[in-house]
Order: C-alpha cells, then sequence, then structure tokens
C-alpha cells in the first residue's frame, strides 16, 4: 500500500554522491503503445532544472523555483504527444554546481517522474552529455555583482541538439542510481532531500518574440533588419539590435565549414564608453561589455539555445573562422502575463511612458520576480511590493504575488526576520526588507484574495519584536539596513542606520499596519515618540543626527494617512543638495505628494525615454541594470493618483475613487477585479463610474457612498 504523501517515483541520479560541478545529463525512457491514452498525466521535478521532451517535443520546462522543503513539480498531462508504436520520453537534466545562479537552491544532480507505466527508476536509462560545459559569467564586463549563473559552452554537431539527444546510440548509456522516493511534505519515515509540492504557477512563456533583430552597421548607426544569412568574417564582430529589452532564450542558427571553429556570443543591455551609457541606441564609438555562451562547430549546421534565458538588447557575435549566421530566433521567457487593465489619456506621451513600464514589469516576471533580469535575477523584498502591487492592478492572475509572499515566509530566520531576498543560495539580510514584507501581507490582503494565517502573523510579530529589542538597542547589528540609493549614504543606509527617523517611521508604519491585520485596536500612540519642528523636518529622540530628506517626510505622511490622520500639506520640493528620493522611493513620493498633477511627477522618465531607455533602470545615470522593475511604478501612478483607484476594503470587495484629472481633459481608466471591471472615465466636466463593487467617492470637495453600478457625475466649476 501507498504509504501517505510518497509518490511511486523514486529519485534518479547519474552519480552515487552529490557533485559542486557542473554536469549536463539525459534521462530517457522508452514506451510502447499499441493505441494512444486520452489522458497520461505525469508528475516531474529535477535539481537542478529540467527540459522534458515527449518524441522530440518539448512539452514544460522547471522545475519553478524554490527550497529544499518547497521543491515544486509539474504536473502535466502528455497524452497529446504520443503515438501508436514506439515513444521516446527524455529529460535534458543540468546543474552548474558551484557557479550556479543565487537564486538556484540545490542539493545534487538528480530527476524524478510520477506516472502510470513511466515512474522512475523503471525502465529510465541516464547518459552523460560530454559536449556541453559552461564559461565563466564574467565575460568581459568589469567588476559587477552578477550572479545569473554561468554561460554555456556546446560543441557544434547536428546530433547535439537537445530535442535529438532521447534517441541517440552513441552515447553511454546506463542504469541510474536510485535515490528516495519523492516525497510531499509532512510524509515520514526515510529522510528525503527534497519535499515536493505542486507548483501555483502556470508554464513560463516559450514563444517566438515580436522583437526584431537587426544588424548594426559597422561605424554606423545604421540598422539593417535580419531577414536572412549574414556572414560572420573571422576575428571581425558582428552585432546586432533586438531594438527592445527583451528576456528570452535566443536561438541561433550556425553553419560552417570548418573544423574547431569557436563563436563567441555577448549579450548586453546596452553599450558604453568609458562607463558611460548615453544614448542608448548609439553604438559608434563604444564598446560591448557583457557575458554570453561559447559554441565550438564542426562542419556542418547546428542551432544552438542556451540552457537558461539571457537578457538582451545587443548581441555581439565573433567567429575565429569563416562562418555564417543562418538565422535567428528569439523565445519569450517571462511569465504569462495577460494584461487585463488599461489607461489612456489625452496627454501626448502617456502611451510610452505605460508600455515601457508594463515591459519593464514583465521583464522582472519569471518564475519568481526579479529585481533585475541581467544581473541578478533575484527577488527583493522592496523590489518585489512594487512589482506585486502594480500585478494587482494589471490582472485577476494574483498567483506570482501570493507566491512571492509564501517565499519570504519560508525564508524566515531564527533572528526573526526575512531574508531580504529569496530563493538565494547565500544568505543576506536586509533588515528593513522584513519591515515592507509586513506592508506587503497588508497590500496582499487588501488588492486580492490573499489570506492571512497564523504563520504569516506569527512571523510579522517576530519581526517588529527583533526591531524593538534587539537591533534598536543594538544599533551596530541591524544588518544592512537600506533606506534608498541616496548618492550620500554609503550602501543606500541613512547616517542613524535602525535609529534613523526614516526606518523609526517605518517600524511605526509596520505595527499600525500589523493591527490593521490582526483586527487590534491602531497603536496611534507611535505618534507620540516623533516631532515636526517644520517642513521636511522630521526628529525621534533615538535618531542622533537626523536631517531634513524627502524619505522622512514620505514616511511621516504614510504613517498619518494609515492612521487615518491627516498629515498636513506637501511642503513642496526638498531643497537640493539634501537626500531626494531615488527612482524607486518616488513610488510612496507619488502617493503622498499628490496635490500636484501627476505628470509633472514624470519628468525623469520622459528623460529616460529621450535617452533611448526601452525599459526602466534601477535609477538615473550612472546606472548598472537597465531593466529594474521596482522602477515600472509610474503605472500604478495612473490608476492610484490620476483615476484615484485604491481598495477600501480587503479583497477590494469595496473601493475608494479619488480622480484628479489635472491637466487632462479625458482619460480612462479600468482596473480587473474578481467582480468585474471597474471602470473611470473622464470627459471634462463629466465623470463616469462604472464598479462591479460599492465604493466610497470624493469628488468635488465631497464623500459620498455609492453601490456598484453605473453613474455619471458632473464637476462643479
Amino acid at each position: 500500500m501507498q504509504r501517505p504523501g510518497w509518490w511511486q517515483a523514486r529519485w534518479i541520479s547519474p552519480t552515487a554522491s552529490p557533485s559542486e560541478r557542473f554536469g549536463a545529463f539525459c534521462f530517457r525512457r522508452r514506451l510502447t503503445l499499441t493505441e494512444t491514452p486520452k489522458e497520461l498525466i505525469v508528475k516531474v521535478s529535477a535539481d537542478e532544472r529540467f527540459r522534458l521532451y515527449v518524441n522530440g517535443i518539448l512539452v514544460s520546462l522547471g522545475p519553478h523555483r524554490g527550497d529544499r522543503q518547497h521543491w515544486h513539480y509539474h504536473e502535466l498531462n502528455i497524452a497529446p504527444f504520443l503515438k501508436v508504436g514506439e515513444n521516446i520520453i527524455h529529460a535534458l537534466v543540468w546543474a552548474y554546481g558551484e557557479a550556479a545562479p543565487m537564486a538556484q537552491i540545490s542539493y545534487r544532480t538528480a530527476f524524478i517522474l510520477d506516472g502510470d507505466s513511466l515512474s522512475t527508476p523503471e525502465g529510465w536509462q541516464v547518459a552523460s552529455l560530454p559536449f556541453y560545459d559552461f564559461v565563466p559569467n564574467s565575460g568581459n564586463l568589469k567588476w559587477t555583482y552578477i550572479v545569473v549563473g554561468p554561460g554555456d559552452k556546446v560543441n557544434g554537431v547536428e546530433d547535439n541538439q537537445w530535442e535529438k539527444i532521447g534517441d541517440r546510440t552513441d552515447l553511454a548509456w546506463q542504469e541510474p542510481i536510485h535515490l528516495g522516493f519523492g516525497k510531499e511534505p509532512g510524509s515520514t519515515e526515510e529522510d528525503s532531500p527534497w519535499w515536493l509540492i505542486p507548483t501555483t504557477l502556470p508554464e513560463m512563456v516559450y514563444s517566438a518574440s515580436p522583437n526584431l533583430v537587426c544588424s548594426v552597421s559597422p561605424g554606423t548607426e545604421t540598422r539593417i533588419p535580419l531577414t536572412g544569412p549574414l556572414s560572420l568574417e573571422p576575428g571581425k564582430p558582428l552585432l546586432l539590435d533586438v531594438e527592445t529589452l527583451a528576456v528570452c532564450y535566443p536561438q541561433f542558427t550556425f553553419s560552417s565549414k570548418e573544423n574547431d571553429n569557436t563563436i563567441n556570443i555577448l549579450y548586453c543591455e546596452t553599450l558604453s564608453k568609458d562607463g558611460v551609457k548615453g544614448n542608448r541606441r548609439e553604438t559608434v564609438g563604444k564598446e560591448v561589455l557583457g557575458f554570453g555562451d561559447q559554441v565550438i562547430m564542426q562542419p556542418g549546421t547546428y542551432t544552438f539555445e542556451p540552457l537558461w534565458m539571457r537578457t538582451i538588447r545587443y548581441i555581439q557575435i565573433t567567429a575565429t573562422k569563416q562562418a555564417t549566421l543562418e538565422g535567428l530566433i528569439l523565445r519569450e521567457a517571462n511569465y504569462p502575463l495577460k494584461v487585463e487593465a488599461s489607461y489612456r489619456d489625452d496627454q501626448p506621451d502617456t502611451q510610452l511612458l505605460w508600455d515601457t513600464a508594463i515591459r519593464t514589469l514583465h521583464r522582472c516576471m519569471g518564475e519568481t520576480f526579479l529585481d533585475c533580469p541581467y544581473y541578478e535575477q533575484l527577488m527583493y523584498v522592496a523590489d518585489t511590493r512594487v512589482e506585486s502591487n502594480l500585478v494587482n492592478y494589471l490582472t485577476r492572475d494574483h498567483r506570482l504575488p501570493h507566491l512571492a509572499v509564501e517565499m519570504y515566509l519560508w525564508s524566515r530566520l531564527a533572528n526573526g526576520l526575512t531574508q531580504s531576498r529569496f530563493p538565494s543560495r547565500e544568505v543576506q539580510v536586509i533588515s528593513t526588507f522584513s519591515l515592507w514584507w509586513i506592508l506587503m501581507l497588508h497590500d496582499q490582503t487588501m488588492s486580492s484574495d490573499f489570506v492571512v494565517r497564523r504563520e504569516h502573523l506569527e512571523l510579522s510579530d517576530s519581526i517588529i519584536a527583533t526591531w524593538k529589542n534587539d537591533l534598536i538597542p543594538n544599533p551596530e547589528r541591524g544588518h544592512w539596513t537600506f533606506g534608498d540609493w541616496v548618492p550620500k549614504w554609503p550602501w543606500g543606509e541613512p547616517k542613524g542606520r535602525a535609529r534613523s527617523v526614516q526606518h523609526l517611521l517605518l517600524l511605526a508604519w509596520a505595527e499600525v499596519v500589523l493591527a490593521k491585520l490582526k483586527g487590534t485596536p491602531l497603536p496611534t500612540e507611535v505618534l507620540a515618540s516623533f516631532q515636526k519642528p517644520g517642513p521636511w523636518m522630521v526628529t525621534h529622540q533615538l535618531d542622533p543626527d537626523p536631517e531634513p530628506t524627502e524619505h522622512a517626510e514620505i514616511l511621516w505622511h504614510c504613517l498619518h494617512r494609515e492612521l487615518g490622520i491627516a498629515p498636513g500639506p506637501w511642503p513642496g520640493d526638498l531643497p537640493p543638495g539634501l537626500p531626494h528620493s531615488s527612482l524607486y522611493h518616488s513610488y510612496l513620493k507619488h502617493r503622498v505628494a499628490n496635490d500636484r498633477d501627476f505628470a509633472d511627477h514624470l519628468s525623469r522618465w520622459r528623460d529616460l525615454l529621450d535617452l533611448g531607455c526601452t525599459t526602466f533602470p534601477e535609477s538615473e545615470d550612472p546606472s548598472r541594470s537597465e531593466c529594474h522593475g521596482w522602477s515600472s511604478h509610474i503605472a500604478l501612478g495612473y490608476f492610484e493618483q490620476v483615476a484615484g483607484i485604491t481598495p477600501a476594503e480587503p479583497g477590494f470587495k469595496r473601493a475608494r475613487i479619488e480622480p484628479r484629472p489635472g491637466k487632462r481633459e479625458w482619460f480612462e481608466a479600468v482596473v480587473p477585479l474578481r467582480q468585474g471591471l471597474l471602470k473611470v472615465t473622464w470627459q471634462k466636466p463629466t465623470l463616469t463610474i462604472e464598479s462591479p463593487v460599492p465604493y466610497d467617492l470624493i469628488w468635488n470637495g465631497e464623500t459620498s457612498h455609492w453601490a456598484e453600478g453605473l453613474r455619471l457625475f458632473v464637476r462643479s466649476e
């Protein structure tokens, strides 16, 4: 009898003991059928990654990232890919070992598949793929923090293509090593290094990208669309531009008549000269800095695709001998985001700003949220809170934000805090990010159907207690107390670190939010320890050296609003030379400094568009990342600030609508809620609201309360 929580299948491995070295392997199983089944459900996973093929057709890529106590498996029906006669099911499985991406947790190379007549290990074979290796991911980059894993190095022979290797007779096939049974969390006996849980996410996008690929003529800015073969002259780089930054699996088809013809491929977000990026479309006089892959071509034609996704605006290809680039297809590698929301108005640059913001967000959505797709691909709390909020306005698919909340719960440490990023092979603690997680938890309860459990509240209590009982009394143990990327703050830390007034305001805000989550009285007493002697100045007796900052002013307003207390008017513009908000922290500034037209906040983003950016970067130049999820928040501003749509009750079961048309003659905002589409339209002087939920309307200086339905309101002049 099958034990509860145990699979029929066992994990299988090519080796008897774990290894920290790179390895690529093929696991295969033959299946003979006299008729094809209507359904054949399999559950599949691997450590680290797999590509599952049925009769040469790719049917799944995974597993979605997690940790060893939450190791994802994919469940799918492979019947549509089977045929009468002999079938071959094979999986390409690889592990980068010590060179793995920082976000990739691993124990040892292994594979498991559970399904009727197919469960591992019976009938399965494994072979090493000696034609695969890796190259370090530093490429020709000057020092920077890049932790996305290595590049690929492959012997470019047609038979080495992945969809064909399951049928190879020349590989050294052998019976795999049998490990323990597949086990789900809570099952007993016989330890297993992986606790298997079903992925809650859909398969990631793997389809042809609409990006236009152009070759850039040497010494000019001329782009020529790539419509046919291009010659690769020995030692002469070929530069390609994909027009807008893409996160994808590039498929290159090369041909060569020479033996051992090394083709080096470099990927980069933009070109630069002496570290200066300038206009992203300009290439003359600039250099390509990036990491990449290497194909060692033999005579013939070979289609190469890297094992893991690449982030690309420019591609440089160099061959040591004569070769030909026969073709290039980009396959998108993003979360299947279906944007159901929309926003339009009469401002000339709105559409471009909107499109760029949504592209930035989407490039930072995958199996987790990503801070940036090129350098790190890690899910940090601060980035994720912004990204999650925007996703919840754009679509009714809230699976990725909900998983993000859970993953930080998984990351809980003995010191009572969350990790700053997760999954991660190395533990990093940014103590302020644990406070942002509490706010993220509240965001999800308000804008989606996320249900807070006892574990969430226990961790929230622990975070508050650690701040009060350890970090504030002992600020030297405050870990990394990041606040914002302010030039005069080393590593983004305010001078007072854990005792800075900015972080004390954030702590107080988190306490208020936690009280709301628990349904207990709001701790209004948290205000008593702060003083506000004047505009731009907030003080606290614990902060030894407070200074005027936008950040303290912003958090002062946020705290008061959470308590339902008027904070006073926004004081205007902070004088130059003092700490201003970065692109990231401006999200909160836009929320509270809403006495001005939202369009007036967007000059920094317009400047980035003028520089040829096709996604919004981590910060203004000098910026490392050209695509950073937290800079996409201006799309949220159109909903929250212009249309004024925010949740008034958990689950968005009631809305708050406070439109601020500003200089606009018209706008139209559509937000998808579980109950239907909420539409707010302004056609001066008439406001039209069609809401599937009750709402509170703040308009014409008055607050009124309305049931769901369609209504028109005329603005008094």
